[in-house]
């Protein structure tokens, strides 16, 4: 028996419909996949989560999100290096491997 809940949906995302916006920190730009709930704003960060992908072409500062846990997943390139804050959580600053990455 399949039980339903009010608070979650099944969509099909379509690149088309995904969203570009400026990082933070202006230094780069985030496609925003999914985001819960549907209205919510990132710079307002007034989201339960969010999936985007975003290249990283320079070295330097993260913008600061501090009331989220950040997953980061490599699709592109070979490799970055991540330098976190003093909780050893946070993600600061990040260094490209060899190149830009994604």
């Amino acid at each position: 028996m399949a039980v339903r809940s009010p608070h979650y949906r099944l969509s099909i995302l379509r690149e088309a419909d995904y969203r570009r916006e400026p990082w933070a920190n202006g230094r780069g730009t985030t496609t925003q996949i999914a985001i819960y709930p549907h209205d919510a704003v990132t710079r307002d960060q007034s989201f339960f989560w969010r999936v985007s992908r975003a290249p990283v072409t320079q070295d330097g500062a993260w913008s600061r999100y501090p009331d989220y846990l950040r997953s980061v997943m490599l699709l592109s390139g070979r490799g970055i290096v991540l330098s976190h804050g003093k909780d050893g959580v946070t993600v600061v600053s990040s260094s490209a491997c060899g190149g830009p990455v994604s």
